[in-house]
């Protein structure tokens, strides 16, 4: 497997994962909506899928047998629906695609997550040469890069409006791209009867306040908006962001200075430490969630499960998180 040696530098001077750019202050242009229409021919046999993303629009062919994904909820949800893939390009912090994964690939390609900001660029070769039909690649740092790829094969960007994939968008669009529908939407049914799983059990998670974000040396990053895909895992539970940190940014990402730790003082908190030590802010072991234990040290593997739901990252991670979400629930009684 190949890794590259490129370093990165992530928007705004916060250094992440390329996994956890969504912890980034970053844009997306032209965030549209997944929704495919069927284009047919005179037989009414379906030929192709247009289907909107971050990008534009895209001509999908209908079941491609050369597939490249360079995106974990693409990856996944062809894995639960048995679609073999010619190409998967992931990073290494996630060995065979993280814990959850249950693809396969003729050939795999990894990066080093934590230093790597375009791997799409870094591996244009590679993915032309496995002369693929589309290319489903999520979140794409500059026009440039998806017009590269598009040279190659019919390439499809972000699809949901955020800055990654909706994960309930991209499994229903998978099944269509395989022509399981019906199985698609059987999977993202069986993932909400989860998390409706996990509400129930919890009930006193509904209203809770949560955050989540990641400390390193350039600071703390949090996400500030209940509706972002990074947020979605915590907001389907009933868990909401505080006013106070929504208000900190505009963007749906802000930094928070260590003398506002005190934003932080909510019932749940998740963080990923990079390279720092969260104890060393002065007010942190102050921190509710710290008290009460209801702090949950994510690494890479749980910060991409939750940032990058998957269809089948979400489960996964609604297991490990199960003993804070009780702590929580019983605290709110």
């Amino acid at each position: 497997m190949t890794q590259p040696s490129s370093r990165m530098v992530a928007c705004r001077g916060l250094t992440t994962s390329l996994a956890l750019i969504v912890l980034s202050l970053v844009s997306v242009s032209s965030c549209t909506s997944g929704k495919a229409d069927d284009i047919a021919d005179a037989d009414g046999a379906v030929e192709s899928f247009t289907v909107q993303h971050a990008q534009g629009t895209t001509e999908v062919p209908a079941r491609p047998q050369r597939i490249v994904s360079l995106d974990q909820t693409w990856s996944d949800a062809l894995g639960e629906l048995d679609v073999d893939m010619a190409m998967v390009v992931h990073s290494e912090q996630l060995d065979s695609g993280g814990p959850w994964a249950n693809w396969s690939a003729d050939q795999e390609i990894t990066y080093d997550g934590l230093s790597v900001t375009n791997p799409a660029a870094d591996y244009l070769e590679d993915i032309g040469a496995v002369e693929p039909d589309l290319i489903l690649a999520g979140y794409l740092p500059d026009q440039t890069t998806y017009d590269r790829l598009s040279e190659i094969a019919p390439t499809v960007g972000v699809v949901g409006g955020g800055v990654v994939n909706d994960w309930r968008e991209a499994t229903t669009l998978a099944g269509e791209i395989a022509a399981e529908d019906d199985r698609a939407d059987e999977l993202v049914s069986d993932v909400e009867t989860r998390i409706a799983k996990t509400e129930q059990t919890y009930r006193n998670l509904e209203g809770a306040t949560g955050v989540f974000g990641q400390v390193s040396s350039n600071g703390l990053a949090v996400v500030t908006d209940d509706a972002d895909p990074a947020n979605e895992f915590l907001s389907d539970l009933g868990i909401v962001i505080p006013d106070n940190i929504q208000a900190a940014g505009d963007e749906g990402r802000t930094f928070i200075s260590p003398e506002k730790i005190d934003l932080l003082d909510t019932d749940l908190m998740i963080m990923w430490p990079i390279d720092a030590d969260p104890t060393d802010i002065a007010g942190w072991d102050n921190l509710s969630a710290v008290q009460n234990n209801t702090y949950f040290t994510a690494d890479a593997v749980s910060a991409n499960a939750l940032s990058m739901p998957t269809v089948t990252s979400i489960p996964w991670a609604l297991d490990q998180l199960d003993a804070v979400f009780s702590r929580v629930d019983e605290l709110r009684k």
